[in-house]
């Protein structure tokens, strides 16, 4: 009686695991900034209020983490003030607190990309027009946000003040040379200059 042959089992090989890639460096993730989605652009709630506001735009990275770019506007002179990011932020704990800390605790809304993008190059464009430059730091922050023409700009911000500068004083402005700069560029009587006005430290 002939042997039955005996059935080989297929092994099955195990199944590996692969681990996430690891989590980039900021100024990794900032540099990839674009090719991430854009979560969500926020800015103050009395934005059209005093020439002053703060805009967060944030892009999803993967794993679940949030990379945010925050830019205090100026959009009655100086353009960006100030400009900063952080990257790398989990998801949960951006809306539960992160946000709320890029927008200085102060009531903030959910703005369209389109009006984010407009405050913020708009404020920085009619700035360079009399020669003030965005914030040192502005260049690498400004990797968050898409190109200056890649949103229509929705025409809802106005620049200057009834038609010219508005200079408002913060508190670590160099006055004299800001003036200077108004005087040479804007010329005697094209420019509004508010100076004393106490105002919330956001230069910190």
């Amino acid at each position: 009686m002939a042997k039955k042959k005996r059935r080989e089992r297929r092994r099955i090989p195990p199944a590996h695991h692969v681990p996430p890639p690891p989590v980039p460096s900021p100024s990794r993730a900032v540099r990839a900034a674009r090719e991430y989605p854009i979560e969500g652009c926020w800015t103050f709630v009395d934005w059209e209020e005093g020439g002053m506001t703060v805009v967060a735009v944030a892009r999803s990275q993967p794993q679940g983490l949030i990379l945010v770019g925050t830019y205090i506007v100026d959009y009655y002179c100086l353009g960006v003030k100030d400009a900063t990011f952080r990257a790398n932020i989990p998801k949960e704990d951006f809306y539960r607190e992160g946000l709320d800390v890029a927008l200085l605790h102060h009531p903030y809304i959910r703005i369209s990309t389109e009006l984010a993008h407009e405050l913020v190059w708009g404020a920085v464009e009619y700035a360079e027009r009399y020669g003030f430059r965005p914030h040192r730091d502005f260049r690498q922050a400004s990797l968050v946000l898409d190109p200056p023409d890649a949103h229509p700009r929705p025409g809802l911000v106005e620049f200057g003040h009834k038609g010219k500068p508005f200079y408002i004083q913060g508190p670590h402005d160099n006055v004299e040379r800001i003036l200077r700069q108004l005087a040479d560029a804007a010329g005697e009587g094209n420019y509004d200059v508010m100076l004393g006005v106490p105002l919330p430290d956001w230069d910190e």
